[in-house]
């Protein structure tokens, strides 16, 4: 098994971003193999909804290997759109008899940050002028009322609430990075829905036989799937940014029209810092600018960056320099993670 980039091409070490927004394979199967390793990705990735999904124990899940169903991917995406925590998809809403009795009612989990932490707000609880306190006032407030954890605690009693999978920080570096796959990488023809709170990524399996979009904004997660059931290819040039993403965008354009933006706030413990674009590591004042640029990250992971502070014996080059078949040259200072 030897995976390549899309491009054919070998690019050296990349920074995160860069890889996703590029489609790189080779930088997400060195993250499976190298870092995070096979067994706790597989751990990570069942609560998103791929229990019942065949999840492939090698390298190549980092590329999407094993068997998905565009629902489960919907599924997963809307990990991301929420904020971090598991909705699970349903169907039937409910079933009435022939005389309108109430037969089935469905009670999906639903997000419910404050009711997570009812702390986090600044809300006072002791202010009654900040919300109705009965169903006639409600009315007077119409659609304009929309009642939290915090302003009336006893509608959220019985609630179903969806689990957390990942924080909050994770979700919101991923819609982050995903957004710019919209904005300048393989997603980018979405831009013509002009909306800033887009996020998404391309798909497109060997032999082209499989073209996939994910998309999402905070108010949904929509999959496109584009493949022939007998799993033939779809022919050259058939890819998920030219196949798939069409579809999405005229469903997203409909779906998502007269719709306010809606993306999510950036959350505490996640900085911005000026770093190098060829190194990664945080920027001082001997980078030059046009090399320097904004990067977020958790608090607590912002690289540290050692410099070798060796240089070599400007004084007697030659011979530092001239070295035989069987020597090695002398290491060179580098940037070290």
């Amino acid at each position: 098994w030897r995976p390549v980039n899309y491009t054919g091409r070998f690019y050296g070490e990349q920074r995160l971003r860069e890889a996703l927004v590029r489609s790189m394979n080779l930088a997400s199967v060195r993250l499976l193999l190298n870092n995070t390793g096979i067994g706790n990705t597989v751990r990570h990735l069942e609560p998103f909804g791929f229990v019942d999904a065949t999840l492939i124990r090698n390298g190549s899940l980092a590329l999407g290997g094993g068997n998905a169903t565009p629902l489960d991917m919907a599924q997963a995406y809307a990990v991301f759109a929420n904020g971090g925590y598991s909705v699970k998809p349903y169907v039937i809403d409910s079933i009435f008899a022939a005389d309108d009795s109430e037969l089935y009612r469905a009670a999906p989990a639903i997000v419910c940050e404050l009711c997570e932490n009812p702390d986090a707000t600044e809300v006072d609880l002791q202010d009654a002028q900040s919300a109705p306190q009965d169903l006639e006032q409600m009315a007077e407030f119409g659609e304009e009322y929309r009642p939290d954890a915090v302003e009336a605690p006893s509608l959220y009693a019985d609630v179903k609430l969806a689990p957390r999978i990942i924080s909050a920080q994770n979700a919101y570096l991923i819609q982050d990075m995903m957004r710019d796959v919209i904005r300048r990488g393989t997603g980018r023809r979405a831009r013509v829905l002009g909306r800033s709170d887009l996020s998404g990524k391309t798909g497109t399996s060997n032999d082209r036989r499989d073209a996939w979009f994910a998309g999402f904004n905070g108010d949904m997660s929509a999959i496109v799937w584009v493949g022939y059931d007998d799993y033939r290819p779809l022919g050259p040039g058939e890819e998920g940014s030219r196949t798939a993403l069409p579809i999405w965008i005229e469903f997203a354009r409909g779906a998502l029209e007269n719709a306010p933006l809606n993306q999510m706030a950036m959350p505490q413990d996640i900085v911005s810092v000026r770093i190098s674009r060829s190194t990664g590591c945080p920027a001082d004042a001997s980078v030059p600018p046009e090399d320097v640029m904004f990067e977020i990250f958790r608090l607590g992971n912002v690289p540290v960056c050692a410099r070798q502070e060796t240089q070599d014996d400007i004084f007697n080059l030659d011979e530092a320099f001239e070295f035989g078949e069987e020597d090695e040259p002398a290491a060179q200072p580098d940037i070290i993670f």
